[in-house]
């Protein structure tokens, strides 16, 4: 599997649209030996096809099958934009990691950046990441990311008569702090009022 390093990553980039953004990306890979210079082309190709934004934040741009043979050697080039680039349909990317390989090695990239697509805060977490190591530690999947939680969500000795209106006031708490909606409330309170017929019916 492709491996990141500190030397695979440039920190505050900048671009103002996602073509300019891959063909810096592009350069990277051929100034550190890894495509030859047409290799660009392929990438952008690749692009033109179907967009190469995975989600939170993260795009991992590449070339075509057809310009496999202009890569020299597998690896990456990872480039940070900490005001965004626009990847198209409202997608914005903070981190694109330009992928150059032989065969089929970006499968593991994508293999080990499924930990965090889907988790809550990595955007603003790579937007405002300091350093190399910071990158590496986020695509990695080794932060441990924060829950949004205050004394606000938190009620004492209340007078709840049953786990429904216990599940109640939570959901309540919750969707005052903006943390739920109404959907979930209700869903939340349904289900437990489903365990109690289950256990007690």
């Amino acid at each position: 599997m492709l491996q990141l390093d500190t030397n695979t990553i440039t920190l505050n980039q900048s671009s103002d649209n996602k073509l300019n953004a891959i063909k810096a990306i592009a350069a990277d890979l051929t100034s550190k030996g890894l495509v030859q210079d047409g290799y660009v082309d392929g990438m952008l190709n690749r692009e033109g096809q179907n967009s190469t934004f995975l989600g939170n934040g993260i795009a991992i741009p590449h070339g075509t099958t057809d310009t496999r043979d202009l890569v020299k050697q597998t690896g990456v080039a990872v480039h940070h934009f900490p005001n965004g680039v626009d990847w198209g349909d409202g997608n914005v990317a903070y981190v694109a990691i330009g992928i150059a390989a032989k065969s089929d090695e970006h499968l593991g990239i994508l293999k080990q950046l499924t930990k965090i697509l889907s988790a809550d805060g990595v955007e603003q977490k790579l937007k405002q990441a300091k350093s190399e190591k910071d990158i590496i530690a986020l695509l990695n999947g080794d932060v441990q990311l924060e829950a949004d939680f205050d004394a606000s969500l938190i009620q004492l000795n209340f007078p709840a008569s049953d786990m429904v209106q216990m599940a109640a006031v939570a959901g309540g708490l919750l969707k005052n702090t903006g943390g739920a909606g109404a959907e979930f409330v209700a869903d939340l309170v349904t289900k437990s009022l489903l365990t109690l017929v289950k256990v007690y019916g």
